[in-house]
């Protein structure tokens, strides 16, 4: 059982860290499009495309972890109100 824990806990923890990549990245395509059209009067055509390809396929992960982290959590506080009946 310890062994699935480890790595079901590397895996959300890579999980995590592709997720703030991708987020980042959408950030920073949207700030530098922004900035090319003010200044440039012409911006990215493939960012906007990009951003919401990135968008999409972060919904699942986000879900996912939000899910495990929520169970996690819920679990908790089921254990120590058990404790607390004693």
């Amino acid at each position: 059982m310890n062994v699935l824990k480890k790595i079901n806990d590397g895996l959300m923890a890579f999980i995590k860290i592709v997720l703030i990549f991708a987020g980042t990245l959408m950030t920073c395509l949207v700030i530098m499009n922004v900035i090319l059209r003010y200044v440039f009067n012409s911006g990215l055509s493939w960012s906007e495309e990009s951003c919401r390809f990135l968008l999409f396929w972060r919904t699942t992960p986000v879900s996912m972890v939000s899910i495990c982290e929520w169970i996690s959590s819920w679990k908790c506080s089921m254990v120590s109100l058990a404790r607390s009946w004693r």
